[in-house]
């Protein structure tokens, strides 16, 4: 419980209110598209960028906020439960441009949005 409240559920300065992900078919180097709409300290951006992956997309789509500048120099993931019930769950260390480092954990049936989830919580313990 304390880990989903402070780590899954947390919710500060920025928030998902609409993604989607888009692998670009064709595309010899695996290129996904993520496109959708965050929230930064209250305010919405439209945001959208492509990537090697959908964290690599959405972390790219996310330098067109104000959002803190960030390396991602770890991810982790695993699943947990079995069956239909299944889901991943990621975790995402980060690099601030002031050299800090900060983790974050995302969950989702989805392991791309467990990811992009986890990308989330990490900076929101900034």
């Amino acid at each position: 419980e304390l880990f989903n409240k402070n780590w899954l559920e947390a919710k500060k300065n920025l928030s998902i209110v609409d993604l989607n992900e888009t692998h670009l078919e064709g595309k010899a180097d695996e290129t996904t598209l993520c496109r959708g709409v965050v929230e930064w300290k209250g305010k919405q951006y439209t945001v959208g960028d492509k990537g090697n992956g959908p964290i690599d997309a959405f972390a790219t789509a996310l330098g067109a906020t104000p959002a803190p500048k960030f390396t991602i120099t770890a991810f982790h993931e695993h699943s947990v439960g079995t069956g239909n019930n299944t889901s991943a769950i990621a975790y995402v260390q980060i690099t601030s441009e002031d050299g800090n480092d900060y983790w974050g954990a995302g969950k989702s049936t989805s392991v791309g949005r467990a990811g992009i989830n986890a990308l989330v919580s990490a900076l929101n313990q900034i």
